[in-house]
């Protein structure tokens, strides 16, 4: 399946969880939007390819779980923004990051449990100031995880 066709999801008015490539959610006929207020888990793969989340995310009133496995190496400031007003509150990235960009996390206002596993690309360096969103912030979980070993 490339793309929708009608609103499939509104028969399932319970649907609570849906995995998903990110681009196929991508094309869910903006009209239909409403069939997707009730998900509260949503893991999608192979995108966003484009940088930022596609719009159907700012739909997801009850989202609360996100997990993505993104295939590019820099998270932009602009990733997250259609989130802004989403109260989702935990989000997980499997990703070959290099880059995450200062501002990146400022629009989940509610998150409590950041997970990037497996981020061996990333430096220390580089997230430190990226956690700056954080502070004041009670965080459930904070986790990112960098194995490196060196031998000299």
């Amino acid at each position: 399946m490339k793309t929708f066709v009608g609103n499939v999801f509104a028969p399932l008015n319970k649907l609570q969880v849906l995995h998903i490539s990110h681009d196929l959610l991508s094309t869910y006929p903006r009209e239909s939007w409403a069939d997707v207020l009730h998900l509260t888990n949503v893991l999608t793969y192979g995108g966003p390819s484009n940088g930022s989340f596609a719009e159907i995310f700012s739909a997801m009133k009850s989202l609360t779980y996100l997990h993505s496995e993104i295939q590019i190496h820099v998270l932009g400031d602009c990733m997250f923004l259609v989130f802004d007003k989403t109260q989702f509150k935990y989000l997980e990235i499997k990703v070959k990051l290099m880059t995450i960009e200062k501002d990146t996390f400022t629009p989940l206002r509610f998150l409590s449990s950041l997970v990037i596993p497996n981020a061996r690309f990333l430096k220390m360096s580089n997230i430190l100031p990226v956690l700056h969103v954080f502070e004041n912030r009670q965080m459930e979980q904070l986790i990112y995880l960098h194995i490196s070993v060196t031998f000299v």
